[in-house]
Order: C-alpha cells, then sequence, then structure tokens
C-alpha cells in the first residue's frame, strides 16, 4: 500500500514527483519506482518523506488509509473554499463584497468558513450522540 498512499498523498500536496526527491535529496527514478510498487524505500528515505509530506510512516505504508491524515484533509477543504470565494458568481451569495476582498482577506475568510464547517461538524456529531 505504500506505492499508493505515497502517490495519493503526493498529489494532494500537489508536488511532482521531481520536486518530492529535490525535497529529500534523492532521484525521481527511486520515487516513480516506489510510487509504482517495483521497489521500497529504505527506512532513512521512509523517514525523509514522512518528514517532508508531514505524516507519520504509519500513514504511508498502513493498508487502509485514513482520509490521508486530518492536516491534508483541512488544506485540501481550504483550497476548494478558495477556489469557490474565487470563482463564486455574485458576492451576495456569500454576504460579502468580494471583489473589495485582497488575498490576505480572501485567505481570512477560507480561514472562517473552514472553522464554522468544523464547528457545524462537531455540534452535528455531538448531537447525534
Amino acid at each position: 500500500m505504500l506505492h499508493f498512499n505515497l502517490r495519493k498523498i503526493r498529489k494532494e500536496l500537489r508536488l511532482t514527483q521531481n520536486k518530492l526527491a529535490s525535497r529529500i535529496n534523492y532521484s525521481q527514478q527511486a520515487v516513480a519506482k516506489w510510487e509504482s510498487g517495483n521497489s521500497n524505500p529504505d527506512m532513512r528515505n521512509l523517514i525523509r518523506l514522512s518528514n517532508e509530506l508531514k505524516v507519520t510512516i504509519d500513514t504511508l505504508v498502513r493498508e487502509v488509509p485514513d482520509a490521508i491524515d486530518q492536516k491534508h484533509c483541512a488544506v485540501s477543504i481550504k483550497r476548494n473554499l478558495f477556489h469557490v470565494v474565487n470563482n463564486v458568481s455574485s458576492h451576495e451569495e456569500l454576504g460579502v463584497d468580494l471583489y473589495s476582498l485582497d488575498e490576505a482577506d480572501k485567505l481570512l475568510l477560507v480561514d472562517e468558513l473552514f472553522d464554522c464547517l468544523v464547528n457545524s461538524s462537531v455540534i452535528a456529531r455531538n448531537t447525534a450522540e
């Protein structure tokens, strides 16, 4: 499962094989072999991958990945929210004049929207229990 998890996490982070290889000081060909399942990284490189991708080694090698780790899930959600904010057809949809916001303010808005989603999820979970 390492090959599947490694590829999925790398793509979630929008890293190319070349960029990941460069960051762990290894070759792109080695990363390609790891992702295809033709070879496996040694322990030193597994630790480097874990550190660079900011996941546990267990997340890399486990049979069933757990939504890639909450942090990466949050990053993906925030990226999608930012896309929504940038592509909303009219500012009335969000109740905010999006056209007057600079990038920093849009990022703050995304953080606020994300916090609302998290809080709603917690409330829903607590209500269900």
